[in-house]
């Protein structure tokens, strides 16, 4: 990965390019967007792309499909500072308000839990918006992104 600063002329057609993959009808959901750390964090990515898909096999369709590939190979190696999540959805909506901010949290589980371990842990987090009315939507699940696949993360709209 690399650490420079991302300029916004060279962000603006990775932008157009990442959001117009959302047209490949393989996501629910897709954006894009700059990263703002609330607290010190040993993340070094500047931005965040965050797809929501069906099922897993869109999702590796996803990957492999010209377009996508194109984006990429255009961006290198801006692409390099986004942190891509992957994730499938859990029947919650996936479809956040333009302009709406995010939260972020990625739990990273040891690699040797199994996936009952992994579905109480999912629940436990779940059940946290019942506890907190301030949250307006709360979606979770494994990240299925290239080299992730243990990380678990919740994504609240605040």
């Amino acid at each position: 990965m690399s650490t420079f600063i991302i300029s916004s002329s060279a962000v603006t057609p990775m932008v157009s390019g990442l959001n117009g993959l959302a047209s490949l009808n393989l996501t629910l959901h897709l954006s894009f967007g700059q990263l703002l750390h609330s607290r010190p964090s040993s993340l070094t990515f500047t931005h965040m792309l965050h797809i929501r898909y069906r099922s897993k096999d869109d999702l590796r369709e996803y990957a492999v499909h010209p377009e996508h590939v194109r984006v990429i190979n255009e961006n290198k190696p801006i692409i390099d500072d986004v942190m891509a999540v992957d994730w499938m959805s859990n029947g919650a909506s996936v479809s956040p308000k333009p302009g709406s901010e995010m939260r972020v949290t990625f739990l990273k589980l040891k690699g040797n839990l199994g996936e009952n371990e992994k579905a109480r842990v999912l629940e436990v987090i779940g059940g946290i918006k019942d506890q907190f009315q301030a949250i307006e939507q709360l979606s979770l699940g494994e990240n299925f992104s290239h080299e992730r696949e243990n990380d678990v993360a919740s994504l609240s709209k605040v």
